[in-house]
């Protein structure tokens, strides 16, 4: 996991998280 910069990348980084804790 790399450290978010910018808000973008936070959004993608949550939506990941998300996205792998529902699979």
């Amino acid at each position: 996991m790399r450290p978010a910069r910018s808000p973008a990348e936070l959004g993608l980084t949550a939506h990941d998280r998300r996205k792998l804790q529902r699979a």
